[in-house]
């Protein structure tokens, strides 16, 4: 008949055209790619957090007395102190244990004449540990979350598989 053109598929062509052009398959496939990112996201809690706290701290302090250590006729005492805090935190996932290890470390300067260290430096490296030994220990809410969003991201993953082969069944 006129404007009736038919063109010929192979079995695969016609699966590949039917699956491109079904809104249900691409849907489904954004459900899968939302729940992976969603698990990724919830997963970020047992990722490491690096900080660093650097502090700039200068005081003038006025004396009234001269055992304050304010030298010549100003008056005053400076204090400069400059420090740096570098740290990292971690969650882990087994056993809802957790560290902190921080390092802090800063230089001091001052114009107090009785000081007998000048500039004077001080570090200090500390570790802490957290370990629940009942409560928290097998689950949390962090841990339950992602075993939830697992479960999900398994539904969402099966509910793709299932509508892309009932249209391949209907194809054939």
């Amino acid at each position: 008949g006129v404007g009736t053109e038919s063109v010929p598929l192979s079995m695969n062509d016609a699966i590949k055209r039917a699956l491109e052009n079904n809104n249900d398959i691409e849907v489904a496939r954004d459900d899968v790619r939302i729940a992976e990112t969603q698990l990724r996201a919830l997963e970020g809690i047992f990722d490491p957090i690096f900080a660093v706290t650097p502090t700039y701290d200068k005081r003038i302090s006025p004396q009234q007395s001269s055992l304050g250590g304010a030298q010549g006729g100003a008056g005053t005492v400076s204090t400069t102190t400059w420090s740096l805090g570098p740290s990292v935190q971690k969650q882990f996932g087994r056993g809802g244990g957790s560290y902190f290890l921080q390092f802090a470390n800063s230089h001091t300067n001052t114009s107090n004449s009785f000081s007998l260290l000048n500039p004077f430096y001080s570090s200090n490296l500390s570790l802490q540990f957290t370990q629940p030994l009942l409560r928290d220990r097998s689950i949390d809410n962090n841990r339950r979350q992602i075993r939830i969003q697992r479960k999900r991201l398994d539904q969402t993953d099966a509910d793709f598989r299932a509508r892309t082969i009932d249209i391949i069944n209907r194809v054939q």
